[in-house]
């Protein structure tokens, strides 16, 4: 893991900004910067500062810290991170991702935390200043009283809670506001926690989000969650299910479909088979890596992967069975919607709710089920077959019926309008926050919800003695036919498609 935290380092020093001189000092969006092609900086690439305070203070790390150190470059990248943070989210007590001055309730939360986590590794609580000190006390302000509405996001609630305690942990504001936005935050988590073992993302169970939230989970101090040691429990048994028998993890299936798998959460539970089996799907890049992933994927995924290596160190006393070492196996997550069989060599994860598509690994590959789609011949609009509904008969043997309309699914990009209409909506966001809560809420049930439907899709599903048979029927209207091998990519899957 380090090997791959040391070929991440010239990636991260080159993100920020570096010239004291220049008025984007600090900044770490090249596009903002350096391109100069956006209006604004995108906060989440502030996160990587720290990276940087690991490695200049961490003993683990001192390799690399001598390597990279040259004209102390680390020193200096470090310090213009910091600068960079402070900026960001200064004006507001918030920050942005996709647009200028959106107030990001997600992007202020990781931020914050990653910025207080960095801070607390450099030992610079103590020399900051009442200026930096307020900002900090603002942006917790901001999260507190702006939690976001318009999705049940599990990782996004994790992050904010995460942030907020390391903040009680380091200073005694003792603000009423931020303690009524624990107690809101603690109260949405408790109704998305599911006990199978996940966090709702998206009306669903996802993998790889959910490693995200384990990843917040871990860093957050019982006092404040009593919770937390069962659900980690639970969440380490639901996701040992989804690692596969080629050494890959997730992936294909879920509410959000996510390929990034975050190790930090699963290698600071303790579990030694888990650490061995990170450890080889790292080494056999069986796992989408950070060489892999886009800067704003990058970002968490190299600080995830910077406290996997830290935790790395522990000794991992306790042990799991993986479901994949045994000959025989069936789990059912009805809730979930997810089915898992062993047979000897073989392996099936069936996602009910996305029309029983079935993903096969051995130890030497894996095969992906399509998700049944169809096109409009006359406007080549797509439609697939996803938010099923399904039935599970236990008799002699396990019949699932599952059943579903075709949604019709944006596969367009933003044009001029949309870019010049969000651009000057700007000004009634700030005025009318409210307003920009509403959209959100409308974007997503445009966009992230099944849109208009026709036609249908049924599956009926057998399992006997660990084998399993399927048989399926379209029902097609006039003017569609069906589209072979599509690739199913809905907006809301930021983390999706790695390979």
């Amino acid at each position: 893991m380090h090997d791959n935290i040391e070929n991440s380092l010239k990636r991260i020093l080159n993100f920020v900004d570096l010239n004291p001189y220049s008025q984007t000092y600090g900044y770490a969006d090249r596009d903002f910067w350096s391109w100069r092609t956006k209006d604004f900086n995108n906060g989440s690439f502030q996160s990587l500062i720290y990276v940087l305070a690991c490695v200049k203070n961490l003993e683990t790390f001192n390799g690399i810290y001598k390597k990279f150190n040259q004209n102390n470059l680390i020193d200096l990248a470090y310090d213009s991170y910091k600068k960079g943070c402070f900026k960001s989210l200064e004006k507001y007590g918030s920050t942005q991702e996709a647009f200028p001055n959106e107030k990001s309730f997600c992007v202020t939360s990781t931020l914050l935390f990653d910025l207080l986590s960095a801070l607390k590794v450099a030992d610079d609580i103590k020399s900051l200043s009442d200026k930096e000190k307020s900002i900090l006390h603002n942006t917790a302000r901001f999260i507190s009283q702006n939690i976001e509405t318009h999705a049940n996001i599990g990782n996004h609630l994790l992050a904010s809670l995460a942030a907020l305690g390391l903040l009680n942990q380091v200073f005694d504001f003792e603000d009423k506001k931020i303690e009524n936005g624990i107690k809101e935050i603690i109260k949405k988590l408790k109704e998305l926690w599911n006990d199978e073992g996940w966090i709702e993302e998206y009306g669903g169970a996802d993998i790889g989000y959910l490693t995200l939230s384990l990843h917040y989970l871990t860093n957050i101090d019982e006092e404040l969650l009593s919770e937390k040691e069962t659900w980690i429990e639970a969440i380490i048994k639901f996701l040992s299910n989804f690692f596969h028998l080629d050494g890959s993890i997730g992936n294909f299936y879920g509410s959000r479909g996510s390929s990034i798998i975050y190790l930090s959460g699963l290698i600071h539970a303790g579990y030694k088979d888990i650490n061995d089996f990170l450890i080889q799907s790292i080494s056999n890049k069986k796992i989408p890596l950070q060489n892999n992933l886009d800067d704003t994927n990058f970002s968490p995924f190299i600080n995830s992967l910077v406290r996997g290596a830290i935790h790395l160190e522990e000794k991992s006393e306790k042990n799991i069975n993986l479901p994949l070492k045994n000959d025989k196996y069936l789990k059912i997550f009805n809730q979930a919607g997810f089915v898992i069989i062993i047979n000897n060599s073989t392996q099936v994860i069936i996602d009910l709710k996305n029309s029983g598509t079935e993903t096969i690994f051995t130890s030497t590959k894996s095969t992906k089920g399509n998700l049944p789609s169809i096109i409009n011949k006359a406007s080549n609009d797509i439609y697939c077959a996803f938010s099923s509904e399904y039935k599970i008969v236990e008799d002699s043997k396990l019949t699932i019926s599952v059943y579903s309309k075709f949604h019709k699914v944006n596969t367009k990009s933003l044009n001029s309008l949309n870019i010049i209409g969000s651009r000057l909506l700007i000004p009634i966001f700030n005025l009318f926050p409210f307003i920009l809560k509403f959209g959100k809420s409308f974007l997503v049930k445009r966009f992230f919800k099944p849109g208009k439907s026709v036609g249908s899709y049924s599956k009926v599903i057998t399992i006997e003695n660990y084998n399993y048979d399927s048989s399926d029927s379209f029902v097609i209207p006039k003017g569609y036919e069906i589209v072979s091998n599509y690739i199913h990519h809905p907006i809301k899957m930021a983390s999706q498609n790695y390979v």
